[in-house]
């Protein structure tokens, strides 16, 4: 081979070499960003998935919370209102009981009804009305 021959022999080489370099290079940045995307898109998902169960839990803990208000709220209107309250509710059942007799004797069914059921609701809320230590006894 004549030095011409070797040099460009040499020169085919270090340009195949370089060629090879440069093509491994651009191979290893983009896999290297492909991992980075998907990475990322994994860390997202996972606090996708953190977010929604806190989400989900934040939601029960608002349905207690309106579950408790309620009962607080009952327990609260039942604690304003007393026994004379409960009293009255009594004597408003009474008075419905008459009334709806009364309608019974003018054959009046749907009046009688009606008081009836006047009267259960009154002894309903009296009920709801009847002091705790008998509740506690119960």
């Amino acid at each position: 081979m004549t030095d011409v021959q070797i040099y460009a022999l040499i020169a085919l080489v270090l340009t195949a070499g370089a060629l090879v370099f440069i093509c491994y290079r651009w191979g290893k940045l983009d896999g290297y960003r492909a991992g980075n995307v998907e990475g990322n898109k994994d860390a997202r998902r996972d606090c996708q998935k953190t977010i929604d169960g806190m989400q989900t839990l934040l939601d029960s803990r608002a349905s207690e919370h309106r579950k408790l208000r309620q009962v607080a709220n009952w327990a609260l209107a039942r604690s304003s209102m007393g026994e004379k309250e409960r009293a009255t509710l009594l004597e408003i059942a009474d008075h419905l009981q008459l009334s709806s007799d009364t309608f019974a004797a003018l054959t009046s069914q749907s009046q009688a009804r009606r008081s009836l059921d006047l009267r259960a609701k009154a002894l309903d809320l009296a009920d709801i009305l009847r002091p705790l230590e008998t509740e506690m006894a119960a």
